[in-house]
């Protein structure tokens, strides 16, 4: 094996730790909530009540998304006007679906925490909205898409997420911090298509990352 092919293998392993390394949130003082403020890259804000003992949570709640969008003014070739960037009654539905199917999957797995729609001692509730909602390209697939539709990243936003305890309400986690969907690179060659079936499962693989950045700062809970 030749002396660059050596460095170039050492290079990407080198880097693929480095971009799989979470480190430890730093600590912070106490908000007025009672809760543990910390610092952590991934997220804009994010505080944890440090007396919390998540090991008594057996089940999972997940309340349904709201969601707002980015005022900003949209130059679209086909001159279509905002709600074609914006949700209707079915599409908020599979949103919802792909934000329920991540969280209960991976904290399912992680946890083995059960999908409940009921609210007791041993339940844990997630309450969440998504906000500054920007789609860079429609996902009506009824409408002709333009040259411009093939984007690098499907969309970005804001995800807003509490963690609530499912008998007395109190807050036990509070999060905030910006996400991209569908990123694929850089440059004109990564560009792919806006659809919604991409875009669904954009959503879903986003939501599936922030659900293990948030399980990153619950730790791990023994699951007998």
């Amino acid at each position: 094996m030749n002396r660059r092919l050596c460095s170039t293998i050492a290079f990407t392993l080198l880097f693929g730790l480095s971009a799989c390394t979470q480190y430890p949130a730093e600590r912070g003082p106490v908000n007025e909530q009672g809760l543990t403020t910390l610092t952590q890259s991934s997220f804009d804000e994010l505080a944890i009540r440090s007396s919390t003992d998540f090991k008594q949570y057996r089940k999972l709640k997940i309340e349904p998304l709201t969601v707002s969008y980015d005022k900003t003014r949209r130059h679209d070739s086909l001159n279509r006007k905002a709600d074609a960037f914006e949700f209707d009654e079915r599409e908020m539905a599979l949103f919802n679906e792909q934000f329920r199917k991540a969280f209960s999957g991976t904290w399912g797995e992680r946890y083995g925490w059960e999908l409940t729609e009921e609210t007791a001692a041993d339940v844990i509730v997630i309450k969440a909205s998504i906000t500054d909602l920007y789609l860079y390209a429609s996902i009506k697939n009824n409408e002709i898409l333009p040259t411009k539709a093939a984007t690098n990243e499907s969309s970005r936003m804001v995800i807003n997420l509490d963690l609530v305890d499912g008998q007395s309400g109190e807050l036990l986690l509070q999060s905030s911090g910006k996400k991209t969907t569908g990123f694929r690179g850089t440059g004109v060659g990564s560009m792919t298509r806006t659809s919604s079936v991409r875009y669904w499962s954009d959503a879903f693989q986003a939501f599936r990352q922030w659900a293990n950045l948030l399980a990153n700062q619950v730790g791990d809970i023994p699951t007998s």
